[in-house]
């Protein structure tokens, strides 16, 4: 798995980590958020039998650079996909 957390990321990233996690028959995936309130980035993890509606509601909330249409200051910072939380955490607490 490439780990997306450090390079610019776009709408288009965000899209292929979604088709690979599909296609390689992942458990769950996870969104990294940062909030400009909070410390640290939000994690927020989905189940496979979302990952079709989680990836559309994120088209339709989030701009082509990852950044939350109603709010600049929220903004995709990084996502992965994996068989278990643990495998999502160490990946994006990289």
């Amino acid at each position: 798995m490439e780990n997306l957390v450090s390079k610019q990321l776009r709408m288009a990233d965000l899209e292929s980590i979604f088709n690979q996690a599909i296609g390689f028959g992942s458990n769950y995936i996870g969104i990294k958020i940062s909030y400009p309130n909070l410390f640290e980035p939000k994690i927020e993890i989905y189940s496979n039998k979302d990952f079709l509606n989680v990836l559309e509601t994120y088209r339709t909330m989030y701009s082509n650079s990852l950044t939350y249409i109603a709010c600049d200051d929220i903004k995709i910072v990084g996502f992965e996909y994996g068989n278990s939380f643990q495998e999502i955490e160490d990946w994006l607490n990289d």
